[in-house]
């Protein structure tokens, strides 16, 4: 069975570990080395367990993390153990991060809805409708011993695109954006320009966009649900939670839902 460990989930900086007893990968690495270590401790994952990190794209809150991580984790472990990093190759290109880690990586760049083998997992990066480079929204798949589980991670997307909702459909876990509520949005400090992109199609899923996606994704192998990437200007954890759990109690699963937090880890067994 898979693991999620949603260490960091927001705009200030996101990090998503996915573990069997095989191994693990890192989804995102836009949290400090001290977050991202006190994160793996606290929910008992090695770093030398972490054979891939998943970048889903350019942003400073998914990516600012990267490269001092790298360069710990060859301190650590030896650059010889320094896991492989997969992105679209768009996103490669449109960040320094990545592109500059000063530590020797391998990297894969998978065509859109490639299905890849990341040790014992495998994983196919989804196209998803945000305004950077290549985005991806990226699902992980096992299968040990005849037992399937799969997470779909959901997030940084300003709807839910058709390969999405198509390959993303029933998996064992979601992790699925719920960023704002539009009246808090449209009442709230940003500036019209800022609002207007949350809002777009290459924004952020709302709410009541979450819980239509909650309705068609989960089914009857979905087992949890987590409310990711919370704004906390612009709307509430609670409201988000809610609306996730609408939707999940109106699909044809019965999942147990989760909030995922900005400053604390959430774990998904």
């Amino acid at each position: 069975m898979l693991k999620a460990h949603i260490i960091a989930s927001g705009s200030k900086g996101n990090a998503t570990v996915v573990e069997t007893d095989a191994g693990a990968l890192l989804i995102d690495c836009g949290i400090t080395k001290k977050a991202l270590t006190a994160g793996l401790q606290d929910v008992g994952c090695p770093l030398s367990k972490i054979s891939h990190v998943l970048i889903t794209h350019e942003h400073t809150d998914h990516v600012k993390g990267f490269g001092v991580n790298m360069r710990y984790f060859a301190k650590t472990l030896g650059a010889e153990n320094l896991p492989t990093l997969v992105t679209f190759q768009g996103t490669y290109e449109a960040s320094r991060e990545l592109q500059d880690p000063k530590v020797p990586l391998h990297h894969i760049f998978p065509a859109p809805e490639e299905t890849i083998a990341c040790s014992s997992f495998h994983v196919t990066l989804l196209p998803s409708s945000h305004d950077a480079a290549s985005p991806a929204n990226i699902l992980v798949e096992v299968d040990e011993g005849g037992a399937r589980d799969s997470l779909a991670l959901i997030t940084d997307t300003g709807f839910v695109t058709e390969p999405v909702m198509r390959c993303c459909r029933n998996a064992g876990i979601l992790a699925l954006e719920a960023n704002h509520d539009p009246r808090m949005l449209k009442e709230g400090p940003y500036p019209y320009p800022v609002k207007q992109r949350i809002a777009s199609k290459d924004g952020h899923l709302s709410n009541q966009q979450a819980t239509d996606a909650a309705r068609a994704l989960c089914g009857l192998r979905t087992r949890a649900i987590a409310a990711m990437h919370v704004s906390e200007n612009n709307n509430t954890y609670d409201m988000a939670f809610d609306a996730v759990a609408q939707g999940a109690q109106e699909s044809l699963g019965s999942p147990m839902v989760y909030h995922a937090y900005q400053h604390m880890t959430t774990s998904i067994l």
